[in-house]
């Protein structure tokens, strides 16, 4: 009996975390897409313990594992990837990983599994009101230079985000 009400507590305390993380995510104005909202250091983000250990392993093999840059420090926040409330992970790399022209690391990690879902680097980045396989959209642009950039374009096949398309833009 002490068995299934320890059972029950955690189910039921998962699902309240659940709930209260979509409840913390907001749409952007205007759009479908869910932006992240709010922030923590991955070492305090109120995720799952094997999620968030395979996130920091991921992160520190990117890294090269070093005592430069502490990836707990990285900034995660929690999104909607499809209207029914996926959730999914945006880590952005720890201080000190963006590059000399303003582009910055952005991962994109499932919310149940920890398993990458995309990562590129830029400074302007997002999901689209577009959908493939259920999942919005991702795009990322990145400056190349001080008048030079590109913007990449993602899309869901059904595991991860695959580039589909990559342009070359003029930047301000």
């Amino acid at each position: 009996m002490c068995r299934m009400s320890i059972v029950a507590l955690f189910l039921c305390s998962s699902i309240w975390t659940q709930h209260r993380l979509a409840a913390q995510m907001s749409a952007k104005a205007g759009a479908d897409a869910g932006s992240p909202r709010p922030a923590w250091a991955l070492s305090d983000a109120p995720i799952k313990r094997i999620v968030k250990k395979r996130i920091l392993s991921q992160l520190n093999d990117y890294f090269g594992g070093g005592d430069l840059l502490n990836v707990g420090d990285s900034t995660v926040s929690f999104v909607k990837l499809n209207p029914q409330g996926r959730v999914g992970i945006w880590v952005s790399g720890p201080d000190g990983s963006c590059g000399a022209t303003g582009n910055c690391i952005l991962w994109i990690f499932d919310g149940k599994t920890g398993a990458e879902l995309v990562s590129d680097d830029g400074w302007d980045y997002g999901l689209r009101k577009t959908m493939h396989h259920g999942v919005y959209d991702f795009y990322m642009r990145a400056n190349m230079s001080c008048c030079t950039g590109t913007l990449h374009e993602y899309r869901f096949d059904g595991k991860v985000y695959k580039l589909v398309r990559s342009v070359d833009e003029k930047t301000q």
